[in-house]
């Protein structure tokens, strides 16, 4: 089974023969359990208050969280030990590289039933150093589950988000959601409707992404020379006084 890829790492050094082994991970190892931290509360946030996310490191079983959200739908905190769980998890990954387990049941100390997928995480070397929990609480009534999950905080917002399956897609949809107020408009010419077509894309950083030059130029029946121009002219405009 495929597990994630993560920096480079030298193998952590199992410590005498015996199970469970415990691992000295490296600076790179302890980075990479690291950097998960915002992907955790990403997911912690889109899934809800009912769901807890978990982080373990091998590097210390028996203080094995190393970062929690909403840690109460199971009652734990920062330095709880490894579950039992997770130890089968480890005995059978060392053994069989099966590195994702679930969904299954499990039961809380306060007698709530929650669904769980654990995964182990590995270095690039392929030696385990972590575990990527998913705990989802079962007893929480439906409607309030759903009410939670569905709950959108950030009234204001970004706009809407676009899901191109290709580039010329994404500059398409980009470009349709301008011009209709751009074309609409009375009383300035055909280059000045362009230029402030590509203010528009501008500022949606549409020009920060290799080859949408010479789509957005397709798409607006001009040619790249008018594009560019038209960046050049804008970014210049843009740069704080004083700069060269």
């Amino acid at each position: 089974m495929s597990h994630p890829q993560v920096p480079p790492s030298a193998s952590p050094r199992a410590k005498p023969a015996s199970f469970p082994p415990t691992y000295e991970l490296t600076p790179a190892d302890h980075q990479f359990l690291k950097s998960l931290e915002p992907l955790m509360e990403g997911i912690a946030r889109s899934l809800g208050p009912h769901s807890e996310i978990v982080l373990h490191s091998l590097g210390d079983l028996a203080h094995s969280v190393v970062q929690i959200k909403n840690g109460y739908v199971t009652g734990r905190e920062v330095g709880a030990p490894i579950t039992n769980l997770a130890l089968n998890v480890l005995a059978q990954a060392l053994e069989t590289h099966q590195d994702v387990i679930g969904p299954y049941r499990s039961t809380t100390a306060n007698g709530r039933t929650v669904k769980s997928v654990t995964t182990l995480l590995r270095n690039r070397g392929g030696h385990p150093i972590g575990f990527f929990c998913i705990n989802v609480d079962l007893d929480v009534s439906v409607v309030d589950f759903v009410r939670d999950f569905s709950a959108i905080h950030d009234v204001a917002g970004p706009p809407p988000e676009i899901y191109p399956l290709e580039l010329p897609d994404l500059i398409r949809r980009s470009l349709a959601e301008e011009m209709p107020a751009i074309a609409g408009r009375t009383g300035i010419s055909a280059s000045e409707k362009n230029r402030l077509l590509v203010l528009a894309l501008e500022q949606k950083h549409i020009f920060s992404i290799k080859g949408a030059v010479d789509l957005v130029a397709r798409e607006m029946g001009v040619s790249r020379h008018t594009i560019y121009n038209n960046l050049r002219s804008l970014r210049r405009i843009q740069e704080p006084a004083g700069n060269p």
